[in-house]
């Protein structure tokens, strides 16, 4: 199943844009439990629940995962700066 948020693209999520210059990743610990970055995700990030607890699992299976995309730096610093407030190392990755 496919589903749409604004300005956010993950694996099985589509997005509105065609392209966005900035993408949020966010690093996996040993500290910050699951529920806290599902809760970030989905108050700040515009993730579904399953689509926040997917990308949570990627993170922690793999260390770090892309969570956020977007045209705005402004929104993806909003979301890194929730994501220090619960522990989590993340950081503004510019793709073009």
């Amino acid at each position: 199943m496919t589903k749409t948020l604004e300005n956010t693209q993950i694996e099985g999520v589509t997005t509105a844009e065609t392209k966005s210059p900035y993408e949020v990743q966010a690093f996996n610990n040993e500290v910050t439990t699951f529920g806290q970055v599902v809760t970030t995700l989905t108050q700040y990030g515009g993730h579904s629940l399953a689509s926040a607890e997917a990308v949570t699992l990627k993170i922690h299976k793999h260390g770090s995962a892309i969570v956020f995309t977007s045209v705005s730096r402004d929104k993806c610093e909003v979301l890194i700066k929730a994501f220090a407030k619960v522990g989590v190392d993340a950081k503004l990755l510019e793709t073009s």
